[in-house]
């Protein structure tokens, strides 16, 4: 099955369709990100709460990671049906915490949204088309659920700036720690432009694993810019979940905005994964249909540094208890080539 949805989305390229680009960009690259409900209003703290990630990408995988690129090489040659080298290579380390909005005693979904953290690593392979107008990006991401480490994060936060310790934490999904995965491939396509000032594009992206979806995106961005059209990569995708960062030396300024329209089978966040438990909400208490907004400003420079930040919406998550409502945060992005 999701080698026939994949297979829908990739149908448009042919065998010889995929090819390195010959784009001038720098070797590394580097970006730190931040995810935050209180980028949007300072009073809000719940629901997709906050993330953290560093991701680094090469226009080459690293030789002492080849075994994960054989494993991910392996996945893309059986979707694909062919072996291709990648344009480029990346690699992250993503922190995600989803709260409730009442956290001053511990709580079952029935009355909020379960509290949930992510750890992952993820491994993404970027192709361009000889034509340029057509990008694929592969990903794995392998982590833990359920883990301290957001809790003691957040906790340590709050402290600082005055606010209350959440007391939910040990309850939260898969508490203790549980093991995860996902597999994503996405395809994206410029379909309108004009040269140096305006981007249309659109993905198709399917994805198995804790979140388990097909998604469709259209976005733009409108400015002034003369970085290639890939080497945007919306930010709203997955929660925080920002793999691929090029950051060429030109200077650019440009608004984005975009819309997705998700069909989410299974979400780790909301519905738990081995251990069943009772603050874990159903497949008929999840939404199966979400939509996405953002809005956005980028600034690079010919330094090779970049600065992003979107400003987020999302429809709600379930279709009961006071979980049942929209939320929003706002994204920051911060990178650097050399």
């Amino acid at each position: 099955m999701l080698k026939f949805l994949i297979f829908l989305c990739f149908i448009s390229i042919d065998k010889e369709a995929i090819a390195n680009s010959t784009y001038p960009f720098k070797q590394n690259h580097i970006a730190v990100d931040s995810d935050n409900d209180s980028f949007m209003s300072m009073n809000e703290d719940k629901d997709y709460t906050f993330s953290l990630g560093v991701n680094y990408t090469n226009l080459s995988p690293l030789s002492s990671l080849k075994p994960v690129h054989r494993i991910l090489g392996s996945f893309n040659t059986f979707l694909l049906g062919e072996q291709v080298d990648p344009f480029a290579s990346n690699y992250g380390f993503g922190l995600y915490g989803f709260t409730p909005k009442i956290k001053s005693v511990p709580n079952t979904w029935i009355l909020e949204r379960p509290y949930a953290s992510l750890n992952s690593l993820s491994f993404t392979n970027f192709y361009l088309s000889k034509s340029n107008n057509r990008a694929v990006k592969s990903s794995l991401s392998v982590g833990v659920l359920g883990l301290d480490l957001v809790r003691n994060i957040q906790n340590a936060y709050h402290k600082k700036v005055g606010f209350n310790a959440l007391k939910g934490w040990m309850v939260q999904i898969s508490d203790g720690g549980e093991p995860t995965a996902k597999y994503t491939m996405e395809w994206q396509h410029r379909i309108a432009s004009i040269e140096n000032h305006l981007d249309v594009m659109q993905s198709i992206e399917t994805s198995a694993g804790y979140l388990t979806e097909i998604n469709h995106s259209i976005y733009l961005r409108l400015g002034i810019f003369s970085s290639p059209w890939w080497s945007y990569q919306p930010t709203t995708k997955n929660y925080g979940e920002k793999t691929l960062t090029l950051s060429p030396k030109t200077f650019d300024t440009y608004l984005s905005l975009g819309v997705v329209n998700r069909l989410r089978l299974y979400n780790s966040f909301l519905q738990g994964q081995f251990s069943e438990k009772d603050h874990a909400a159903s497949n008929s208490e999840a939404k199966p249909y979400i939509a996405s907004f953002w809005i956005g400003l980028t600034t690079a420079f010919k330094t090779g540094a970049r600065i992003s930040y979107h400003a987020n919406y999302q429809t709600t998550e379930l279709n009961s208890g006071r979980a049942n409502r929209p939320m929003s945060w706002g994204s920051l992005v911060f990178s650097q080539s050399f």
